[in-house]
């Protein structure tokens, strides 16, 4: 795997919320869409998560 693309289940650890939360954080916010599929899960950049997350965090959505 190449390690900088993350799953929905390592953007959750670094927004800081569960995974539901992510998908809706990266909906209302217009999030790049996944630029890769591995496997049958989606990835994303690692940097582009970083960069949103700091941005906008998970927790002003509602998530935990």
């Amino acid at each position: 795997m190449d390690p900088d693309r993350i799953t929905i289940d390592e953007a959750a650890v670094i927004a800081g919320g569960d995974r539901a939360a992510v998908y809706a954080w990266m909906a209302h916010m217009d999030f790049p869409r996944p630029a890769r599929f591995m496997g049958v899960s989606q990835s994303w950049s690692r940097a582009a998560v970083e960069e949103w997350a700091a941005r906008t965090p998970v927790n002003r959505l509602g998530a935990r």
